[in-house]
């Protein structure tokens, strides 16, 4: 079976699913209390975000998007967050980022410590996330760090 779209039609089509996915799945993250079929969307929502930036993103895209992933499995207690958010972790440390980016980084690793019960990891990370938020300047991108970090304690 042919697709009837063209590549750039299908390039569209995954951009617009990465960012409405993305979006959704960041709504879900940052709530502070989620039903049992908001906590699936969420991940399913991470899920597709992160497969559709692999599509057409660049390595900072997936990144992000892994970032999502992590703190989505984590969230829903998913062991396989521990290794998503590594995975996130490895791009920043090679790549290079903004201290906000730093800061979530280190929260998604803390947030899949957390879930699979690695106390000492967690604390770690925890801490590397707050001394990483603490150097942000911008108070719309401290924002965003904070409000992951209050899902983490």
């Amino acid at each position: 079976m042919t697709s009837a779209l063209t590549d750039e039609q299908r390039a569209a089509a995954d951009r617009w699913f990465a960012i409405e996915c993305n979006n959704r799945g960041w709504d879900l993250v940052e709530r502070a209390e989620r039903s049992a079929a908001e906590t699936e969307e969420m991940v399913i929502a991470a899920s597709t975000a992160a497969y559709h930036w692999r599509r057409v993103g660049t390595p900072l895209n997936v990144a992000r998007a892994d970032m999502l992933l992590a703190l989505a499995l984590a969230f829903a207690g998913a062991p396989q967050a521990s290794e998503v958010a590594a995975r996130q972790l490895a791009f920043y440390d090679e790549a290079g980022c903004e201290d906000w980016e730093r800061a979530l980084a280190h929260a998604a690793v803390a947030a899949a410590a957390r879930a699979s019960g690695d106390d000492a990891r967690f604390g770690e990370q925890l801490g590397l996330a707050r001394a990483a938020r603490n150097r942000v300047e911008s108070d719309d991108e401290r924002g965003i760090v904070d409000a992951t970090l209050s899902k983490l304690g």
